[in-house]
């Protein structure tokens, strides 16, 4: 049985489970759909995990919480936990990250089984915490179009994150791949005028030309949502390693299509704004 989660604002967290669960020393794991497998349709709308990449995540406890050595990759088989073991299977690197918190880097390597369940366990015999789900899925043309990796971070200390130890130059900022669909595009422009005291006519003085992408976001808890209405407050953002700027409240709405919350998003893409104002 598993409690409600220790941290929030975070789309890594950790449940403690009230009713331990041995952790098995094997390889296992399932599938879960064997035909359409677009991300934003499945029933628990874990987040998803592209082989052969890597996904990087920074914990906030507000107090030490678990010993690192304890933290492994395991799978999820409705709540029965295996270690992962396998070397060819995804892996995890732990790192201690400030006073309190952690990092973990998630590599899925591309010989990983697809449709399998992961989690994050914190286990030595039984597990004694368990954080939210991932699926390994392939590199593919549907999984590129359904999600996009979202990349973080800040420069300050803020909801439990110790960003004040973050160094840009040698750290890897938090990154996830979030079930998501780019909706539209649009150039919003923004123009200074006069008027000629002679011939009367206006004259444009200068232009502004922007880049805005508006994104919509497939989560079916409210913790998922809040999480990324905390994460894109953040001072830096990159969309699949494009800067973006949040230009509006992140806003989820109920969906009869998908029987889930839809959380829309609209990006400034940096880039962009700077290039074409810089030849006015």
């Amino acid at each position: 049985m598993k409690s409600p989660p220790i941290n929030e604002n975070n789309l890594l967290r950790f449940t403690s489970i009230t009713e331990p669960t041995t952790a098995l020393q094997s390889t296992y794991g399932y599938a879960l759909h064997s035909g359409n497998r677009k991300w934003r349709r499945s029933v628990l709308n874990p987040l998803p995990a592209l082989k052969g990449e890597t996904y990087t995540f920074y914990t906030n406890f507000d107090t030490p919480t678990f010993n690192l050595a304890d933290i492994k990759l395991v799978y999820d088989d409705n709540c029965v936990y295996t270690e992962i073991v396998d070397i060819n299977e995804p892996s995890i690197e732990v790192t201690a990250w400030g006073d309190n918190n952690f990092k973990i880097a998630l590599t899925v390597p591309a010989t990983a089984s697809e449709n399998k369940f992961i989690s994050i366990g914190v286990l030595d015999v039984i597990v004694t915490h368990i954080s939210n789900l991932f699926m390994v899925l392939p590199l593919n043309e549907d999984t590129i179009n359904n999600t996009h990796l979202f990349s973080f971070y800040h420069n300050t200390n803020i909801y439990g994150y110790e960003w004040a130890i973050y160094d840009p130059l040698t750290d890897t900022p938090y990154t996830v791949r979030i079930p998501s669909t780019k909706k539209g595009v649009e150039y919003p422009r923004e123009v200074s005028t006069y008027e000629s005291a002679t011939s009367g006519r206006s004259r444009n003085t200068r232009a502004i030309n922007r880049k805005d992408e508006s994104f919509q976001i497939y989560f079916r808890e409210d913790a998922d949502h809040d999480a990324v209405a905390t994460l894109i407050n953040f001072k830096y953002l990159w969309v699949n390693q494009k800067q973006y700027l949040p230009i509006d409240a992140y806003e989820p709405e109920y969906n009869d299509s998908f029987n889930i919350y839809v959380g829309n998003l609209k990006l400034r893409d940096v880039a962009y704004s700077v290039r074409i104002n810089g030849c006015t």
